[in-house]
């Protein structure tokens, strides 16, 4: 099972889009979306529910960290 921090080194190492590297950059990019999100997209994973407009500011970590690493 992949760590959080392989994940987070995954998506940090897309190269910089630029006129010259679309098909290698948008491939990478399928690939980490693929694995991300086809869980949700399936339903295989539930997305976390909306936070309150008052939740905290660790609140909002956690609750981010929880929709990119689950």
């Amino acid at each position: 099972m992949a760590t959080i921090d392989d994940e987070r080194s995954s998506t940090t190492q897309i190269e910089k889009l630029t006129e010259k590297n679309y098909r290698s950059w948008a491939t990478t990019v399928r690939v980490i979306l693929r694995k991300k999100l086809f869980d949700v997209v399936e339903g295989k994973v539930k997305a976390p529910a909306q936070l309150k407009d008052d939740a905290s500011a660790d609140n909002h970590v956690t609750y981010d960290t929880g929709l990119f690493f689950h």
